[in-house]
């Protein structure tokens, strides 16, 4: 089944490396105009670039979540582009240093948490009317089964990402009327930057894996695939669902 998507613009956001970079290149792939947004500018343009060598639609933006006014000058920016605003995969994020809960810095909390869940909802906010305007359109965010199985270690990101289920389910309810679906993509231990420094490294994860039907981390193309479907036009009556791709991991922790 080849899988389609509408005219316009699709943003995502923690572009840089990992599960957003790879779902970039994928959708770009598919032939959906993308535009990478991600607080390394630097990266997020070297992947649209390689992208545009290719002959595929790619643009760079640098952005930063947690900033509410950043985030709705470029949802609107995007929204008034040719074609308009057709969806977004809500990807970035934040994973604080490991720590004993009392050892936890406040200030490393609360980034994880504006991250994390601000940011989200500032994103959600912006992006919901924009897309109710143009008759609907399709957004993904990225949870984790850190929701379910927390990391020992890493209380704020846990706790983040169990709200933004909540967060989703919400905003879900009130925007399918609007012809928008909104969704959450929930990924297990994944070989990226972010799940390397959770884990300790490529080892550490592999062998945290190692009992999980898996028995090993998943690639970020493996969880982008994921993120293409639930915004893809078959998913058209998939809305306030959590997707989970973990090779199982959850099952047995």
């Amino acid at each position: 089944m080849t899988l389609t998507y509408a005219t316009g613009s699709w943003l995502i956001t923690g572009a840089a490396t990992g599960i957003g970079a790879a779902t970039a290149r994928q959708l770009a792939r598919a032939g959906a105009s993308v535009v990478l947004a991600g607080r390394r500018l630097e990266r997020c343009t070297s992947l649209a670039e390689s992208l545009v060598a290719e002959g595929l639609s790619a643009q760079a933006r640098r952005l930063d979540i947690t900033d509410r006014q950043a985030v709705f000058q470029l949802v609107e920016e995007l929204a008034l582009s040719p074609g308009g605003l057709a969806g977004a995969f809500n990807n970035a994020a934040r994973l604080e240093p490991a720590a004993d809960l009392p050892e936890l810095s406040a200030d490393e909390a609360r980034a994880t948490l504006d991250c994390n869940v601000l940011g989200q909802l500032w994103l959600l906010q912006a992006q919901i009317p924009m897309l109710a305007s143009r008759g609907g359109g399709s957004i993904v965010l990225t949870g984790s089964i850190a929701a379910d199985v927390p990391l020992y270690g890493l209380a704020p990101y846990a706790a983040s990402k169990a709200a933004l289920r909540s967060l989703v389910r919400s905003a879900a309810a009130g925007a399918f009327p609007q012809g928008v679906r909104v969704n959450l993509l929930a990924p297990g231990p994944t070989h990226t930057p972010m799940g390397h420094g959770g884990f300790g490294g490529s080892e550490a994860l592999d062998e945290a894996m190692a009992a999980s039907p898996a028995g090993r981390g998943a690639t970020p193309d493996e969880v982008a695939q994921g993120a293409l479907w639930l915004l893809s036009d078959q998913a058209a009556f998939v809305n306030g669902s959590e997707l989970v791709v973990d090779g199982g991991y959850s099952l047995v922790h």
